[in-house]
């Protein structure tokens, strides 16, 4: 294993995953004030640790560095907002990664079309 994925899974340890509903969307997030909540999409057990809560299939979000967001893959006026808020943070908060939106399953992680 890579020395970086090590450090990673160490700093990772005590960090807690919270789980939440919006409206008829499950969700989990990682923040922290580490700049790694995003970089934890690479962690190999990401996918197993998401998975139960949410479901097989989530879309994943990393607007800015210290935010990644999991989301229930479900077609909802409701999804579109949870969208549409992650392309907002990206625009508005430091440290910017990405507006695009990813598609997980088992198989691993795909861009995901809106």
């Amino acid at each position: 294993m890579f020395v970086s994925i090590q450090n990673l899974k160490s700093a990772t340890q005590n960090l807690k995953m919270n789980s939440g509903l919006f409206h008829d969307i499950s969700f989990v997030t990682f923040q922290s004030n580490d700049g790694l909540s995003a970089a934890r999409l690479l962690l190999p057990e990401f996918y197993s640790n998401v998975a139960p809560v949410i479901g097989s299939e989530f879309l994943v979000g990393l607007p800015y560095r210290d935010f990644l967001v999991a989301l229930e893959k479900k077609k909802s006026k409701h999804q579109e907002k949870l969208i549409q808020k992650i392309r907002d943070d990206f625009n508005n908060r430091s440290h910017p990664i990405t507006d695009r939106i990813f598609f997980m399953d088992a198989k691993g992680i795909h861009n995901f079309q809106t």
